[in-house]
């Protein structure tokens, strides 16, 4: 599988690498109008809406539902052919997140620490926050027994950055 994730104004520069799956991931669906490439077939585009927010039951964060939905578009497209081009509005939060997920798909369970550097080198950003809320309720649904949270709790304790909480 190739995977590219990236910021959204990185969405139509990337016709080189001939992605054929597209998933975006943004704050209302007016930041969706003309995200979507020539060359991306509308059934193969995912999109939803929610802020990259990580603290569940607040207005605008990521559902369950939302995650569930996430997955099994996901399921349908994961395979070792697939070139996915994942985006969010910054390309540090929630398209990392998602990326992680496809990854972790595609390697199944108990290779969830190589699926989440394999995510990290398909990022074009490097200061990577992967949304929480997004990759805990992953877990949750596919049953990961907090693997996939630990690999993401990993990466959060190594890096220097980190997400300001604001009450």
């Amino acid at each position: 599988m190739k995977m590219f994730v990236c910021p959204i104004h990185w969405t139509h520069w990337r016709k080189d690498f001939e992605p054929d799956c597209m998933v975006s991931l943004v704050d209302s669906p007016e930041d969706l109008e003309g995200t979507r490439p020539p060359w991306i077939e509308e059934s193969a585009h995912y999109t939803d809406c929610f802020l990259d927010l990580e603290n569940s039951g607040v207005r605008g964060a990521p559902s369950r539902s939302q995650v569930e939905n996430l997955i099994l578009w996901l399921q349908r497209y994961v395979s070792e052919e697939a070139r996915f081009l994942i985006h969010c509005h910054a390309g540090r939060g929630r398209s990392p997140a998602a990326g992680y997920i496809a990854w972790a798909l595609l390697l199944g369970p108990g290779r969830e620490g190589e699926a989440f550097e394999c995510m990290v080198r398909s990022c074009k950003e490097k200061e990577l926050l992967p949304n929480r809320l997004v990759v805990s309720l992953a877990d949750e649904i596919l049953g990961r027994d907090g693997r996939l949270a630990a690999a993401l709790h990993d990466w959060n304790s190594s890096v220097p950055w980190r997400r300001t909480y604001q009450c």
